[in-house]
């Protein structure tokens, strides 16, 4: 086993540097180096694995306490050898993942790089369980140069952004935003410090100051007051336009028009006039992965799926209607609907006024 190698996974597993108290005031030169850069946003690398944190994951459950995610967590591999490799974040996500049983984390980045590994809709393993059911985690590789350092200062920045987008979060330094030093201190269950060594040491020597969360947070706040905010999040109802005709991918949504389902996944995707895509659920095993924030309602209209005039027939199942009389004696018999009335009752939307055929109403 390569002894780096093994150096970045104690980053997670048991934990490397010591330092616990760090200055809390910061000149911020960082952040002014980030401002005056003017980077652009990478993209995010999707490298989700499908096999890794599904919601039973390995026999455990993997649904976080509250069943979505409540902030982000930032990491550090605490791997020196990553300053010294164009591969750093390869091999280190490579890593992770043949030891995932023990210890992995969301997403990674580094100057040059912006990862996702798994899903953050469930768990990962890497700040100990009270963070692990709350947290999406970003793991950082260590790089080794002024201009690298503010580059993956700002991926991160905007990676976690989206994570907070992606789930109606705002970043609140100690509520939505930690670093595995903070988990330790306040939540137990890990002794970890990252990333306070490695930013520290960063910043003083790339830049003469020093760098904190309290300024990681004044970034992330900067950042994600600037990107474009979902309009729909996980959990909500939606109902695809009646004018959708193609999924982002360019599949054909013409056959989900009027359908109602929930959102499970929120992507930042610029397509048209949506800067976001959803993964939607429409029940029953039917999902599209794709679909754009422009083909989308949150306003739910319900259409009647019979009209007066028709010829129905009562199902045998029938128990009882909407005001709670029983109907068991109409099984079967035939009508003609003489009134619609929008109604939530049960798995319906719509009870119907029927003059049945033996002159019974």
């Amino acid at each position: 086993m390569n002894k780096g190698k093994l150096i970045g996974v104690v980053g997670l597993t048991l934990g490397l540097g010591l330092i616990t108290n760090q200055q809390a005031i910061s000149a911020n030169r960082v952040n002014d180096y980030i401002s005056a850069q003017k980077y652009k946003k990478l993209p995010t690398q999707n490298k989700v694995n499908s096999w890794l944190n599904h919601p039973n994951w390995l026999g455990v459950d993997m649904q976080y306490r509250h069943g979505k995610p409540e902030g982000v967590v930032v990491h550090e591999t605490a791997n020196p050898s990553d300053k010294y490799s164009d591969n750093a974040i390869w091999n280190e996500i490579n890593y992770m993942l043949n030891h995932a049983d023990s210890a992995f984390v969301h997403s990674f980045v580094d100057a040059n790089n912006v990862v996702a590994i798994a899903d953050p809709s469930y768990k990962s393993w890497g700040s100990g369980a009270e963070g692990n059911r709350r947290f999406i985690q970003t793991e950082q590789t260590e790089v080794n140069s002024k201009d690298a350092f503010a580059r993956e200062i700002w991926n991160l920045a905007n990676l976690q952004a989206d994570y907070l987008h992606q789930f109606g979060l705002k970043p609140e330094l100690g509520k939505t935003v930690w670093s595995h030093a903070m988990v330790s201190r306040s939540l137990g269950g890990t002794d970890h410090t990252d990333p306070d060594g490695y930013w520290a040491n960063n910043a003083s020597q790339f830049f003469g100051s020093t760098y904190t969360m309290n300024d990681y947070e004044q970034l992330l706040e900067k950042v994600y007051d600037s990107q474009y905010s979902a309009k729909y999040h996980v959990g909500q109802r939606v109902q695809v336009l009646n004018t959708a005709i193609y999924e982002t991918n360019g599949n054909s949504i013409v056959n989900r028009r009027g359908k109602i389902g929930t959102v499970k996944k929120v992507t930042h995707h610029d397509y048209s006039n949506s800067h976001f895509e959803y993964v939607i659920d429409f029940g029953n095993g039917v999902t599209n992965q794709h679909i754009a924030e422009q083909d989308i309602t949150d306003k739910i209209t319900y259409h009647a799926k019979y009209h007066v005039g028709q010829k129905v027939q009562l199902l045998d199942s029938a128990s009882y209607e909407t005001n709670g009389n029983s109907i068991v004696d109409r099984r079967g018999k035939t009508g003609i609907i003489k009134k619609v009335t929008r109604k939530d009752y049960s798995n319906s939307h719509f009870e119907y006024y029927v003059a049945w055929d033996d002159g019974t109403q």
